[in-house]
Parts: C-alpha cells; sequence; structure tokens
C-alpha cells in the first residue's frame, strides 16, 4: 500500500512514528514527575483505558491517513475527510484515538504538524490547542459524517482541580504540560483486587479439616465427629478462602456445603463466619 509508505515518510520527516525517532507523544507517568507536576501549568484528560494514541495524517498533495500505534497491532486507514485546499498542500500531522464503540470516532488531542512547521516542538499547548485547532476546525475541516463514516471529535480537557478523585479503572487520566515538547504523562489506576465471596452461614454443623499427608490443600468434610469424604474444592477463591481460615492451632473450620452428585463429594461453597 503506497499510501500507507508516503503517510509514514511523511510522519517521520518530523520525528514521529516507527520511521521517525519518537513513536508517539506519552509516557507512563513516574513518581519522579510529581514535582513537575507541581511546577508546570497543565490540562488533564480522560480517556478510555486500553486506546492507544496514533497519528492522523494529512499528506500533501495526498490522502489523509491513520496510522495506528504498533501496540494496537491493526492496519492503518485511509480516511476521507472534507479539508481545505490550503490544508491539503500544506499537510498536518494530529495526535489521536479511535473509538471502538459504533459508530465509530476520531478523537484529536495535540496538533504535532501544522502547514509544514513542527509546532509540537515549538509551541505550547494552549496554542496548539486553542488557536491551531481552532483555525483547523473552523476554516479547514468540514464535518460530514455520511462521507467519513464515523465522527471526528476533540479530546476533552479540564484543569486538574476538576479531577477530585481517581478516575474508575476503565478510564485513563493524561497529564498535558504547557512548555513545547513535553511529553504527556499517563497515569493508569490498578485495577481494583477481586473481592472474595462473603462467607455464609454454617449448615448441619459441616466442618473442614486438612487431611495429614496429602498436600497443603487436600480437606476431608465432616459432620460432626462423622468423616464424609475428601472435599471437593472446585474454584481458587474457596481454596484461599480456606487457607485462610485455617489459621496456626486450628484443626476444623465450619464451611457450607453441599452433596455434588456428579463427584459424588461434599463440595465446599464457602466458609462460615460462624
Amino acid at each position: 500500500m503506497e499510501w500507507v509508505a508516503i503517510a509514514e515518510e511523511y510522519i517521520g520527516k518530523f520525528g514521529w512514528g516507527a520511521r521517525g525517532r519518537n513513536l508517539g507523544i506519552s509516557r507512563m507517568f513516574g513518581e519522579g514527575d510529581k514535582s513537575s507536576l507541581s511546577r508546570n501549568k497543565l490540562a488533564v484528560a480522560l480517556r478510555p483505558r486500553g486506546l492507544l494514541s496514533g497519528f492522523l495524517a494529512i499528506v500533501p498533495g495526498g490522502s489523509v491517513v491513520y496510522i495506528p500505534p504498533i501496540a494496537a497491532k491493526v492496519p492503518p486507514m485511509r480516511l476521507r475527510l472534507r479539508v481545505s485546499a490550503e490544508l491539503c498542500e500544506g499537510g498536518a500531522v494530529f495526535s489521536a484515538y479511535v473509538t471502538r464503540d459504533s459508530p465509530r470516532r476520531i478523537v484529536l488531542e495535540d496538533v504535532l504538524v501544522w502547514r509544514g512547521e513542527s509546532v509540537w516542538h515549538t509551541k505550547p499547548f494552549s496554542e496548539r490547542w486553542n488557536t491551531i485547532l481552532g483555525e483547523f476546525v473552523g476554516q479547514h475541516f468540514r464535518s460530514d459524517p455520511v462521507l467519513q463514516g464515523f465522527e471526528v471529535e476533540l479530546a476533552q480537557y479540564v484543569a486538574p482541580s476538576a479531577v477530585l478523585e481517581e478516575p474508575d479503572e476503565k478510564t485513563v487520566l493524561e497529564f498535558v504540560l504547557e512548555a513545547p515538547g513535553s511529553k504527556r504523562l499517563i497515569r493508569i489506576p490498578p485495577r481494583s483486587a477481586p473481592v472474595a465471596p462473603p462467607p455464609v452461614p454454617a449448615e448441619q454443623g459441616f466442618t473442614a479439616r486438612k487431611e495429614a499427608g496429602m498436600g497443603p490443600d487436600v480437606y476431608a468434610v465432616y459432620k460432626g465427629e462423622t468423616r464424609l469424604g475428601l472435599a471437593l474444592v472446585r474454584t481458587l477463591a474457596i481454596s484461599k478462602a480456606l487457607r485462610l481460615a485455617m489459621t496456626p492451632g486450628l484443626t476444623s473450620v465450619p464451611i457450607h456445603a453441599e452433596h455434588n452428585k456428579t463427584f459424588d463429594k461434599y463440595e465446599v461453597l464457602g466458609v462460615s463466619n460462624v
């Protein structure tokens, strides 16, 4: 596909993409960045987790191409945008990502190259965003979803004071510094740990006891003092609950269990809170 090679060469001429020096405008947030955030004017963007930024290139005299990041493992896309003849002649490169919803949307995040000038390296973010993006939307671009087959949107930025708490685990925070040539800092909230099932009341006096000499996770089910056979433990959550409950010095743990006809064993369904 010649149009892909031409777009990659154009982007690479300004130092971006696989043929340039930088693969993207972002990097992961580190502990050492906290002081930088406190010293610099910045904006904050919220975007869906798992969507990586690529490049939307308006190649001079050629086509409009979206080059996805390598990690996305999806092919480049040739797009149909209504842009002015002036911009088609001068060319531009935007940082952008594509959503997975329907209809799909291309979200523009920043301007890297504008009419042959590498503005990401020379102009502050507020000028790139307010002035250049404003000029693009107001003078050089006409939205036509029917022709495009997708929506074109602008990313949403807020002041740091508007972000009062960590976003949910499906959302990523991006800190965008005002200074030219500053990579945005990505902060990914940790995924919440799986919640263990709540303890269930003991029924009919079932208890679990470790089977001596048969490994750390082998238990027998008792009703009172009557041994009913080896316990059926089918999930890691139940296994973990038994190990946590069987503290040093305990010989048995009250459990909720029922007979499993398929395996002909008593299956442990939970650890009792009694």
